[in-house]
């Protein structure tokens, strides 16, 4: 039901600001699979737990999710027709208490073409491909996962992230910061 309604969301919308040039041809839209889609992990009611260095939970819960078209390939934004359309998604997660920074996952459609991507806060965005996990295996607080994707980031300033453990099917599995701060998802 969830990717269905998404579908829809992303043509209506498409469709009402694409449409209204009636010399134009019928446009083009790049959805998004259901296994795309996946890539996006979070549902609207889900409560995402986290347990921190010290111990402590922290609780995510997803406060959005966004959707854009871009012209698609050979078009620009400013083309009085565009026939073809790429769609970007976007999901947001964050923590109830608005401690710890804002996550999120983006996926962008193009014709034979997938972008997948994380992100933490204002810190950074980057790319996961999504055709080579990191690791086949990797265990994050007791529990093994599959097909593990790793970023570490090259970010020496104090409390930014410099590695994340994200999975396809469970999103966010652990966030490590400078100065030993640590986000692990919680076993359930």
């Amino acid at each position: 039901m969830k990717i269905s309604l998404l579908s829809f969301f992303v043509l209506l919308f498409a469709t009402a600001v694409l449409t209204s040039c009636e010399k134009c041809g019928e446009i083009s839209v790049t959805k998004p699979t259901p296994e795309d889609a996946a890539w996006l992990v979070y549902k609207r009611e889900d409560s995402i737990r986290f347990v921190s260095t010290e111990g402590n939970n922290v609780v995510y819960a997803r406060s959005g999710i966004f959707a854009n078209e871009f012209a698609g390939e050979g078009y620009t934004a400013t083309d009085e027709c565009i026939e073809k359309v790429n769609i970007e998604i976007r999901t947001v997660i964050e923590d109830v208490k608005d401690i710890q920074p804002s996550l999120s996952t983006r996926i962008f459609t193009k014709p034979g073409d997938l972008l997948v991507e994380i992100g933490v806060a204002e810190q950074g965005v980057w790319e996961l491909d999504e055709q080579q996990p990191t690791y086949a295996t990797y265990e994050v607080n007791g529990k093994v996962y599959n097909d593990v994707y790793e970023v570490v980031t090259n970010s020496t300033k104090a409390g930014d992230v410099n590695r994340i453990l994200f999975n396809k099917a469970f999103g966010f599995l652990r966030l490590e910061f400078n100065g030993g701060k640590v986000l692990q998802l919680k076993n359930t």
